[in-house]
């Protein structure tokens, strides 16, 4: 069964038993893709004979509309300048569209593409109505960038990952560190936190050691085959180290890869759409899940501008381990 058919069954189901929630963020790493699901989403929530499909008929009346672009209960916004920038005017005219009650049972429904564009403006406008949702509304954001969008607004949001490219998980770094990041469930605490941080650590020196003897055997196999004996040491063990480091930090990607699949895997409501079974468990709330993210943002940056890695990876599993 592809994504698409897990999720519009999920989908439907929820819509069968009115537990629909009022604002979704699918998001993944192919934007063509996920534009592409959500527009066939919303296709299927429009639909006059949705029930016991899986699929918009494409015959009925909302679909004709559709293929018409012409629904009146559906609305889009997108970023058309070139500075791909969604600003506050064209988001109060989106929100101005939906000033009028849903007639019963059916959906008015909000499709924003590239919802990272929106600016600081734009997302706080949009934050007021999700805080005050019209009746029968519905929004379906779609990003790439889910970074890029208030917390409060992620909070608001049912996350389904659609990770279209999924990324290989090197599988000895998943081992190592899927039982420490089992440790690290909101409310475990300071104890569980410290001891994913410990395990972490170990697992970085011993990533550092992996990456000096890859190294040292890649440049042992490189003289070997030139027959060079006269290359200089000294050069040769500062290219190792240097080459070394690039490896490491390249190891230490994937774990943030890693990390991000566990977080992502945490965020999805249903166990099927977990790839990599990273994370196991009942899932995040919305509101877990937009901390967990920024935490993870903050881990990025810290590695990212070399400050003292012990402290950062401590100060992120302890916060992840927190009520």
């Amino acid at each position: 069964m592809s994504p698409f058919q897990r999720s519009t069954r999920r989908l439907l189901e929820l819509s069968r038993r009115g537990e629909l929630r009022q604002s979704y963020l699918l998001s993944g790493d192919r934007l063509g893709e996920l534009s592409d699901f959500a527009r066939r989403w919303v296709r299927l929530l429009a639909c006059d004979f949705a029930a016991g499909r899986d699929e918009a008929c494409g015959e009925c009346a909302s679909c004709r509309m559709w293929t018409g672009n012409s629904h009146p209960r559906v609305q889009s916004l997108a970023p058309t300048s070139k500075s791909r920038e969604i600003p506050v005017a064209d988001m109060r005219a989106f929100m101005q569209r939906f000033d009028f009650r849903a007639e019963e049972g059916r959906h008015q429904i909000g499709l924003i593409i590239e919802a990272e564009c929106l600016n600081t403006e734009s997302q706080n406008a949009f934050l007021k109505t999700l805080e005050e949702p019209p009746t029968g509304a519905i929004f379906i954001l779609v990003s790439c960038r889910n970074e890029r969008l208030l917390p409060t607004i992620r909070s608001r949001c049912q996350v389904v990952n659609l990770m279209s490219n999924e990324p290989l998980l090197d599988p000895s770094l998943l081992a190592g560190l899927q039982p420490l990041l089992a440790l690290l469930r909101p409310g475990a605490g300071a104890g569980a936190g410290l001891k994913a941080a410990d395990g972490m650590l170990a697992l970085f020196k011993g990533m550092k050691e992996r990456a000096a003897i890859e190294i040292e055997e890649a440049i042992a196999a490189e003289l070997e085959a030139s027959q060079d004996e006269e290359a200089p040491k000294k050069k040769d063990k500062d290219r190792a180290e240097a080459l070394a480091g690039a490896r490491y930090r390249s190891l230490r990607d994937q774990v943030l890869v890693i990390i991000e699949a566990w977080a992502a895997e945490a965020s999805a409501g249903d166990a099927a759409t977990r790839p990599h079974q990273v994370f196991s468990g009942e899932a995040l709330s919305p509101l877990q899940s937009a901390r967990l993210a920024d935490l993870i943002e903050s881990l990025k940056l810290d590695l990212g501008f070399n400050m003292n890695e012990a402290l950062a990876v401590e100060c992120f599993c302890t916060q992840a381990a927190k009520k």
